[in-house]
């Protein structure tokens, strides 16, 4: 099936668990395919998420980049829990080169890799739950 986030082709209220990670979370379509009691879990990136892979940035590309990390120091609002997990990860050049190209860190100015020996980078992430407590009328 292909789909989008925001329009997932499932019945109203017929899922009992939903999971995101690193995608869209639009809160109301998950209200919307759970059941009563049905439980929501996201993982979406701190803000020192792959800070290594990330080019350096002057200007309005600075103050967007600030303004994305101020985003990413709190979990979804919506969040009934969350864990915040920071870890380093340490990468073959190989897997270096494969991790930056299925990000989108690729496609920012001035981002490459270089990944001759590999290295270290950070994992900063938010794994947060919800509980979907409404009836749909």
């Amino acid at each position: 099936v292909v789909a989008s986030a925001y329009r997932l082709p499932v019945l109203d209220g017929s899922v009992a668990a939903l999971v995101s990670v690193f995608a869209p979370h639009p809160f109301g379509e998950f209200e919307r395919v759970l059941r009563p009691g049905g439980r929501w879990v996201t993982v979406t990136p701190g803000p020192a998420h792959l800070e290594e892979m990330r080019p350096l940035l002057q200007g309005e590309s600075q103050r967007k980049a600030h303004d994305r990390q101020q985003r990413r120091a709190e979990p979804p609002e919506e969040a009934n829990k969350a864990t915040r997990l920071r870890f380093q990860l340490e990468l073959t050049a190989d897997a270096l080169h494969d991790l930056f190209h299925m990000t989108p860190i690729r496609w920012q100015k001035g981002a490459q890799v270089h990944a001759e020996e590999g290295r270290t980078v950070s994992v900063d992430v938010w794994v947060s739950t919800g509980v979907r407590t409404c009836q749909r009328g």
